[in-house]
């Protein structure tokens, strides 16, 4: 049931593949092993007959597994896999994400950072699927009274009364209030490179709201707002900036777009002990002496734009929210203690940012993990809104995202497209497209028919990225000097800064020429 789930599927097909697919299950062993070694499998529907089938002695491999797109499930942003600082966003989407939990659909089930979970839907069963309860945006609502909750809700686009589904008897009638995505999910770019991921997917929200099998009777009132009606289009844009090492600054860039002229609300929830301004979790050790823990704790406004959560697990969240500006900001804490699923008697509680616009407009949020002994970046919104820029003592990043096709500028950065970044860092000098466009740093530019990245390896040498693909890519490199390729590369051509690159190939290094 639902996508954060925890149980033992890895390792049961890694022993239901050995013979007839050793690869596949080498590398899903390694994923077992590497979670722990579960041994639950779901509603125990094997009987108990998991604990005989599962062994731990079967051959693991560590798999190379990068960012990939599922395009019926999720899009999986990786970095640093199997590593002691490794990175993972699983953002549910795709044509079946909404079959069996609608409220899912556009959330991020999970985000690890730096080797610990700091993001997660909660783990239970069909109560805790509750939309109230995922990291995404959502129509403007309350949360309503559990016999609200508990009229109607929604399997697989079904829509069904409890009461007179009791009697074995379905009802067809309006879904007005079921499955908010409807099951309108579709990803409509993704790219990844070495330094930058990209992923948008669109959303459409047709009802009013999403419902659950099983409704949690013990939400707290939910931050007060003018409710909103349906339909609304939402569009997520992520953009996963990261480091060569996988210790190094990796973060996220969003940017939520929802068009339908109606209220709605940003959530994100994290796994903490408190969200406030970094002023009011600046003595961490307060903080954590103080801390609520298993406690349910009612909504409290929060001030400006900037907020921190202190995680459970060594690594905090700094949020800076570029957009929008001037409306309600709260946040709330909620768990539960858990009878059967996860593992009986198992308790969680995680902290919720809720973020509200009155209308039209762009959700546009910085979310950066930091291991707790390293300071917080400086953060500053750029470029008409559409530039997040992020520094420290490892450099300054300028993080580009754009509904459609725009120009922004930014101290010595421009960009043009929907998506791109600029990472001047101590670890060298990126700029990046993750989708066509064009981006320009100082005396270096990059323009593209997709996504591409070039590194400024030195004052001799560039490094052309291209994801992997059965697709040609022309790009337009600008550079100070003369430059030609390193190596004659098959297909591959340089004239006049007009690179050509024919499918399969993946990376070009050009070096210039005295």
């Amino acid at each position: 049931g639902g996508a954060g789930n925890r149980e033992s599927l890895a390792g049961v097909m890694a022993r239901a593949t050995l013979t007839s697919d050793p690869a596949y299950s080498r590398a899903l062993q390694w994923a077992w092993l590497h979670s722990g070694a579960p041994t639950l499998v779901h509603d125990s529907r094997m009987g108990g007959l998991e604990y005989l089938y599962l062994d731990r002695t079967l051959p693991a491999a560590a798999p190379d597994w990068g960012s990939e797109v599922y395009p019926l499930s999720s899009v999986m942003l990786r970095h640093g896999l199997g590593t002691s600082s490794e990175h993972q966003v699983n953002l549910v989407c795709g044509d079946f994400s909404h079959a069996i939990f609608p409220g899912e659909g556009g959330a991020f089930a999970g985000i690890w950072s730096y080797g610990v979970p700091v993001s997660s839907s909660f783990a239970g069963g069909y109560g805790e699927r509750d939309e109230l309860l995922m990291s995404e945006v959502l129509i403007a609502r309350d949360a309503g009274t559990i016999d609200d909750r508990k009229r109607l809700i929604g399997y697989c686009g079904f829509p069904y009364n409890l009461e007179e589904s009791a009697t074995g008897k379905r009802v067809v009638q309006e879904t007005v209030e079921i499955g908010g995505r409807d099951g309108l999910i579709a990803v409509v770019a993704f790219s990844a490179l070495p330094r930058q991921d990209y992923a948008a997917v669109d959303i459409g929200m047709r009802y009013a709201r999403g419902a659950a099998w099983e409704p949690v009777q013990d939400l707290p009132a939910w931050p007060a707002a003018p409710k909103g009606t349906a339909p609304v289009d939402w569009r997520r844009q992520a953009l996963f900036l990261k480091d060569d090492d996988p210790a190094g600054p990796a973060y996220l860039l969003l940017r939520d777009t929802v068009v339908g002229n109606q209220p709605t609300m940003w959530q994100m929830w994290t796994i903490s002990e408190a969200v406030d301004t970094p002023d009011a979790v600046r003595d961490v050790a307060a903080v954590l002496a103080a801390k609520p823990g298993n406690t349910i704790r009612p909504a409290r406004e929060l001030k400006g734009d900037r907020f921190t959560a202190i995680g459970q697990f060594g690594v905090d969240v700094e949020y800076f929210i570029a957009s929008p500006a001037d409306t309600p900001r709260h946040t709330l804490r909620w768990g539960t203690r858990y009878g059967y699923s996860p593992v009986h008697g198992f308790e969680e509680y995680h902290d919720l940012l809720h973020v509200q616009m009155p209308k039209d407009g762009a959700y546009f949020v910085a979310v950066y993990p930091r291991p707790r002994e390293q300071p917080a970046p400086q953060f500053a919104t750029r470029g008409d809104g559409h530039v997040i820029t992020v520094s420290g003592a490892w450099g300054t990043d300028y993080g580009f995202l754009a509904f459609a096709p725009t120009k922004a500028a930014a101290d010595d950065a421009s960009f043009d497209g929907t998506a791109g970044s600029v990472q001047d860092r101590k670890s060298g000098l990126v700029l990046c497209l993750g989708a066509p466009g064009a981006v320009r740093y100082r005396e270096y530019g990059l323009a593209a028919s997709g996504p591409a990245s070039l590194r400024v390896r030195d004052a001799t040498s560039l490094v052309v990225t291209l994801p992997a693909g059965e697709r040609a890519h022309t790009l337009t490199i600008t550079a100070p000097g003369q430059w030609a390729l390193a190596l004659p590369m098959k297909g591959v051509a340089f004239r006049t800064n007009i690179l050509t690159v024919p499918p399969g190939v993946t990376a070009v290094t050009l070096k210039q020429v005295r």
